[in-house]
């Protein structure tokens, strides 16, 4: 789109300290070009690919308010260079691929990004646990006091090593203390629930806390517990749920209604059905509703919208 617009070409960078990068590769494929994750994870042939002409019932689907219907190895070739062009990614897992890498803490991936010759977007990096343990295990120490200073500072370290220089946005990704894994997906998670460091977070400008899932829907919610350039302004509670065909995250907010008598995430249209306002005539309120309130018959304000 930069390009496209005549701007300044940028690059967005995604660190993977946890998973190599031949298993990301097939789901940035899959999310960027629209093809299925199961499809590329197994295929051994880029000649497998739908062909011009003979599409799969799911592109035609798809597409099907599209003049000109792509097929896969279309839509491969078409995009491909975008991606490569805007899209970098650093495999510090330690894979047989890369198995020197992931050892050298936050001036390591400074390492990585000061090689690229575009501007920098963002950065995001998954995620901060292991690339303190994998660091402190390369130096020989092994003091969890250490371990959990090392953790606490590295928002902080971050802004100042990678946001300050690179002039981008950096979003850190970690995991919560364990006993979060048995919480209820009603349940909105906080930013002091991080593993290890309740602190963690202490130098974050924004921090979104993702729960468990709903077994019976795939949902969960996302809570934005700290946002610091918006005082005395709450970011309302998003539902999100996989789309495990694309490998992305979808918005569901406006589809999908958490239900607390059946303790589960119903559709909108249920939820009015199961409590009995369908067809009722909604009385006109005699005054404005609290401040900050959403009406939910608006669209969603882009500002209040996840792009994960």
């Amino acid at each position: 789109a930069d390009l496209q617009n005549g701007g300044e070409h940028k690059i967005v960078v995604f660190v993977s300290a946890e998973e190599a990068a031949i298993k990301l590769r097939p789901r940035i494929w899959s999310n960027f070009f629209n093809i299925p994750r199961q499809k590329l994870e197994t295929l051994s042939d880029w000649g497998q690919l739908t062909q011009p002409g003979q599409l799969d019932q799911y592109e035609a689907t798809m597409q099907s308010e599209q003049e000109n219907k792509l097929s896969e190895s279309e839509r491969y070739q078409l995009y491909r260079p975008q991606l490569e062009e805007h899209f970098k990614l650093v495999d510090l897992s330690g894979s047989d691929e890369f198995p020197d890498a992931g050892n050298g803490h936050v001036p390591e991936i400074v390492s990585y990004l000061a090689r690229y010759q575009h501007q920098i977007h963002s950065v995001y990096i998954d995620y901060a646990g292991l690339v303190c343990e994998r660091y402190m295990q390369a130096s020989g120490q092994n003091d969890p006091h250490a371990y959990r200073r090392l953790l606490k500072n590295f928002g902080d370290v971050c802004r100042q090593q990678i946001s300050g220089r690179f002039n981008c946005t950096t979003w850190v990704l970690h995991q919560l203390k364990g006993d979060a894994n048995n919480a209820s997906p009603f349940k909105l998670m906080h930013h002091s629930d991080a593993a290890e460091s309740k602190d963690f977070a202490q130098n974050m400008a924004v921090c979104g806390c993702l729960g468990v899932p709903d077994p019976h829907s795939g949902c969960r919610r996302i809570n934005f517990s700290k946002v610091r350039y918006k005082p005395g302004e709450d970011v309302p509670p998003l539902t999100l749920r996989i789309h495990n065909k694309f490998a992305y995250m979808e918005d569901v907010t406006r589809q999908m209604i958490p239900d607390e008598g059946s303790r589960q995430f119903i559709s909108a249209q249920d939820a009015n059905s199961v409590h009995g306002t369908e067809g009722l005539e909604r009385r006109q309120p005699q005054m404005a509703g609290p401040s900050g309130l959403r009406d939910t018959n608006q669209p969603l304000d882009p500002s209040q919208r996840a792009d994960l």
